[in-house]
């Protein structure tokens, strides 16, 4: 039985999260250490083992869009697919940088400006969006200040 979860504008399924796995080159640990989903849910997931959980298939989406990849729908020509976005960057994979504080605050600040995440990540020597959601899945305090901005939103100036 085929599973599928919606999420914003994707339709994912089992299938589809194999292709876009795939299409990035990535491990199911490489994708667990991104998404935040364990490795072996996302095998469950890939082989149609389990019914996967809404806040497991928004970690995935969330991560493979970080990515520049988007979900394609099936219609009447075609079946589910995945495809990369405009925003696409090859290089960008897994350019993993260790955490650094001072660049974390400079991040802060950035947002706090009402500057994107993905804004921030394009700007001379700061690290990749991939590295910035890691690195607020792992540092509480990075987490908890991106989650502080998104709530209150940007300073007025």
């Amino acid at each position: 039985m085929l599973h599928m979860s919606t999420y914003k504008e994707y339709i994912i399924s089992p299938v589809q999260l194999r292709m876009a796995r795939a299409a990035l080159k990535l491990t199911v640990r490489e994708l667990g250490a991104l998404s935040g989903v364990h490795a072996a849910t996302v095998t469950r997931i890939e082989n149609e083992q389990t019914k996967p959980h809404e806040a497991s298939m928004r970690a995935l989406a969330d991560i493979f869009r970080e990515l520049g990849l988007r979900f394609v729908a099936a219609d009447d020509l075609a079946g589910p697919g995945v495809r990369f976005g405009p925003d696409y960057k090859e290089t960008e994979k897994m350019e993993a940088v260790d955490y650094d504080q001072g660049v974390a605050e400079s991040v802060v600040d950035w947002l706090e400006e009402g500057v994107s995440l993905t804004e921030v990540a394009r700007k001379k020597d700061m690290p990749s969006r991939t590295t910035l959601y890691k690195w607020a899945r792992e540092q509480k305090w990075f987490r908890e200040e991106i989650g502080r901005i998104r709530t209150i939103g940007p300073k007025n100036i």
